[in-house]
């Protein structure tokens, strides 16, 4: 419970693997899945669950992420996500629905919304606005680098630390985030055993990814996106690349964006400003900046 918030552990089964939810008791007819960033979890939405009331969150660990089965092999290529996102919606019955997402989970919202644009309500995107493309010859060298990385225990055994507060401090090392956003990422994403906290995470997910999608396949999905579409930034981050952003942003028909305060976390780190827009322009489908 996120002050006052009832968001229930569920364990769902798609394709195989048992996939871990949070999922709020707001209105059945009102689906959001929300799909969160590389490395991090479901929690990274617990913050906004408790001003997203109008929605029925369907907040996942993606696989190998959070409680979320690792995916056999470690094999994690991006159109996966897209498939699993699918089956979670048709193992809910969901007919029609709405994406959220962050970062890598803002991509695979995005490119969801491209594949089923009949099925999308609306689509929330913050801190992502659509994969990176790689030419034919950046694949083979991405490939090859993959399959080096699989032969290296670094990308084999999950990171340790002798305590919580080492595996905090860790995080904290590793890009701007408040100690509050990230406490609430690693009680998700951290497995007390005895030898110290366990990162659960699957380390294969540290590896290149093995294949791109190239700038032909990226812009095809792009333009069959349907859905009204708001992409929120940190004015002060600096994970996206302003010429893909750009690039990504001019393909789609119905896009809307609006900068807000804040770094690559900012919806975690400061919720109440990104809820307020998800609602503003839930109900109004008002134009905020347009591209």
């Amino acid at each position: 419970m996120i002050s006052g918030t009832i968001l229930d552990e569920t364990s769902l089964t798609v394709r195989g693997l048992k996939l871990s939810a949070l999922i709020s008791q707001g209105p059945a007819s009102n689906p959001l899945i929300c799909l969160h960033g590389w490395l991090d979890n479901a929690a990274s939405f617990e913050g906004l669950a408790q001003f997203l009331s109008p929605f029925r969150l369907i907040m996942l660990d993606l696989p190998g992420h959070g409680l979320s089965q690792h995916r056999p092999g470690g094999s994690y290529h991006f159109a996966d996500y897209l498939i699993d996102v699918v089956a979670v919606a048709d193992l809910l019955g969901l007919e029609r629905f709405s994406l959220l997402g962050h970062s890598l989970g803002a991509n695979i919202a995005l490119l969801t919304a491209g594949l089923i644009p009949e099925r999308i309500n609306q689509l929330f995107l913050i801190e992502g606005i659509g994969p990176s493309a790689s030419s034919p010859a950046e694949n083979l060298i991405r490939l090859r680098t993959h399959i080096k990385q699989g032969q290296s225990p670094l990308y084999q055994t999950s990171s340790l630390y002798e305590s919580f507060d080492a595996a905090l401090k860790a995080r904290l090392a590793y890009g701007r985030l408040s100690e509050e956003s990230a406490t609430r990422l690693l009680k998700r994403g951290l497995e007390k055993t005895k030898e110290g906290f366990r990162v659960r995470s699957d380390p294969n997910l540290k590896k290149n990814s093995p294949l791109y999608l190239n700038w032909v396949q990226i812009r095809t999905f792009l333009k069959a996106v349907k859905a009204e579409s708001l992409f929120i930034s940190g004015r002060d981050a600096k994970i996206l690349k302003p010429a893909e952003t750009i690039r990504n942003a001019k393909q789609l028909n119905r896009l809307n964006q609006l900068v807000l305060p804040g770094f690559h976390h900012l919806h975690l780190d400061d919720p109440e400003p990104t809820a307020k827009a998800i609602l503003d322009f839930h109900q109004t489908n008002d134009y905020y900046t347009s591209f």
